[in-house]
């Protein structure tokens, strides 16, 4: 074996330990948090909650998703409440601050090629930067969680009890900040209450977005030296953000007669978090397609949130634009890489099968329930978004054992995908090209 080879093989062999420590980390706190949620300290006795039951609610908290079979304030009691609040936490975490952490365990052995591989993941100048940013990390989300907490604590007063005002304002500013989606206000239908609260929608959003954004432009936006120009990629999701949330409120004002304040709030909801403030049954399907396609992008990278991300659409597009116009594939006076670009690609296309077969499966198991139903469970659970048109607690447990599936792998997809792209060994040898007809 040469001496090349032997450099090789511990970085692929590195890459292969930190991406299967996350996917490992995130099963165990799963099915931790399923037999917690099927004890019966954690029922309030008022609705039956089977085994099934509890392993899908840890899936939506861990996968930060929102979709339940049941009503999260009536079945579960304050003890299960706080396990629910604690995985949903974990998870929103997970895929930042794990990730981290398991490239700090693994620092000292890690190879040049792996080393590489995290500072572009994250965009770092240096490895020794990674314990800096794990404590800013906790400290900005116990800063904005504790902020929001307070202010929904106060938009809960007016309706309930002291110390009721505050677990709600608690568990919503954890569940809205992780992207989840899911609230305990035992009314059964998320914020339709506060349809035109103008104060709790815009709270909600901010705190959406905040989380959505990802931790990385956070910093980058907060941390930042003065003197130093904003990231490319922070640039980059903070535009896109602005563009669907603007885009996504004209248009579901247009699809369908609702408030443009409940447009904005389903816009920026739709993007992974999961909170409706009216009935997605009675809107268009006009209005549920452009719901399908904001769950389907969904956040930003190294954020709270789910779906394929922000800048794999915008790598896309730009390529495709370059492609067309026979430019270079430039933005913000900057050009991305060709790897970058096919990272893209892959995503979405890995993205759009996984979501081929879980519509397929669906549809062969629940043969009497609508297509455009199942599709949007499908691709809410997928881009873990949690938005539904009320078919989840009817399925049969076949097809919520697909829902699982779809929301463990729209969580943990994109970030494996990478991770098997880093590891990829080069060829020892290559054919010769020839050109086949497309399109």
């Amino acid at each position: 074996m040469k001496a090349a080879d032997k450099q090789n093989m511990p970085a692929a062999s590195m890459v292969i330990s930190i991406s299967g420590r996350i996917v490992l980390t995130f099963l165990g706190v799963l099915f931790l948090g399923s037999l917690l949620l099927w004890l019966p300290i954690s029922h309030t006795g008022e609705v039956r909650v089977t085994y099934l039951d509890a392993l899908f609610t840890a899936t939506t908290c861990v996968c930060v998703t929102g979709l339940v079979t049941v009503e999260i304030g009536a079945a579960y009691s304050a003890f299960g409440q706080t396990v629910i609040l604690l995985l949903i936490q974990t998870g929103g975490l997970g895929a930042a601050v794990l990730g981290i952490g398991a490239a700090m365990l693994a620092g000292r052995a890690m190879s040049l090629r792996a080393r590489h591989m995290i500072q572009e993941s994250w965009n770092l100048g240096g490895l020794d930067d990674l314990g800096r940013i794990f404590r800013r990390v906790l400290l900005m989300t116990a800063a904005v969680e504790f902020v929001g907490a307070m202010l929904g604590w106060w938009i809960f007063a007016g309706r309930y009890p002291v110390w009721k005002a505050l677990w709600l304002g608690v568990f919503h500013s954890v569940s809205a900040f992780n992207n989840a989606g899911i609230d305990v206000m035992g009314l059964g239908n998320s914020m339709v209450s506060f349809a035109e609260h103008v104060p709790m929608n815009l709270l909600t959003m901010a705190l959406i977005v905040t989380g959505g954004i990802g931790y990385l432009v956070l910093l980058d936006v907060f941390a930042r030296p003065k003197k130093k120009k904003p990231a490319l990629h922070t640039r980059i999701v903070l535009w896109m953000t602005a563009v669907l949330i603007a885009v996504g409120t004209v248009l579901l004002k247009i699809t369908d007669d609702i408030s443009w304040l409940s447009a904005a709030f389903h816009s920026v909801s739709a993007r992974t978090a999961g909170f409706a403030s009216c009935n997605l049954g009675e809107l268009s399907h006009a209005g549920l397609f452009v719901i399908c396609i904001l769950m389907f992008i969904g956040a930003s990278p190294g954020s709270t949130g789910g779906g394929v991300k922000t800048t794999t659409v915008f790598a896309a597009f730009v390529a495709v634009r370059a492609f067309v116009s026979g430019k270079d594939r430039r933005c913000f006076r900057r050009q991305l890489s060709e790897n970058t670009v096919n990272k893209a690609f892959l995503v979405l296309l890995s993205a759009l099968m996984t979501l081929v077969l879980g519509v397929l499966l669906l549809c062969i198991l629940e043969p009497e329930m609508e297509f455009s139903a199942l599709f949007f469970e499908a691709v809410s659970a997928f881009g873990t978004a949690g938005l539904s048109v009320g078919i989840t607690s009817q399925l049969c447990a076949a097809s919520k054992l697909v829902i699982i599936a779809l929301m463990f792998l729209g969580r943990l997809g994109p970030m494996t995908v990478a991770a098997m792209i880093v590891m990829r060994k080069p060829p020892a040898f290559r054919y010769s090209e020839e050109e086949i007809l497309i399109g």
